[in-house]
């Protein structure tokens, strides 16, 4: 039987209260989640996708427009701001920083200096329909 010191099995002692504590530990923390629903602000119930920008704004994709939480409040974004279609799909931050939002009909649109840009099938889209939105490395 190989020689332990008395450190060593005391350290050895700590570890293992250690271990058969932690899953205790970990659940006595306590998680605050808020539920933000149309009573709050949001266009719709039904989200479709997320985004949290390099601002910390959060964007939300959902089938009446889109909106963006600033911690506080929602801003919410529709056809009547330059949106192609209401009925977004996803959300997409590009490295200029610069949000676009897919829509299932309407096609694509870019977020820029306060504005929406639309971009459609007679400006060059395959189809008015973009469910994903990435960035060419």
């Amino acid at each position: 039987m190989p020689f332990v010191s008395a450190e060593t099995k005391g350290l050895q002692i700590r570890l293992a209260i250690v271990f058969l504590l932690w899953p205790g530990l970990c659940l006595a923390q306590k998680i605050q989640t808020d539920r933000y629903d149309i009573r709050n602000g949001l266009p719709s119930n039904v989200i479709n996708d997320i985004l949290q920008d390099r601002k910390g704004y959060m964007w939300f994709a959902t089938q009446v427009g889109l909106s963006r939480f600033d911690g506080y409040r929602f801003f919410n974004y529709g056809i009547e701001d330059g949106l192609p279609g209401n009925d977004t799909e996803c959300l997409f931050e590009d490295s200029g920083h610069r949000i676009w939002s897919g829509t299932l009909s309407g096609g694509a649109a870019v977020y820029e200096k306060g504005v929406w840009k639309a971009y459609r099938k007679e400006e060059g889209l395959s189809d008015n329909s973009v469910t994903r939105i990435f960035e060419d490395p």
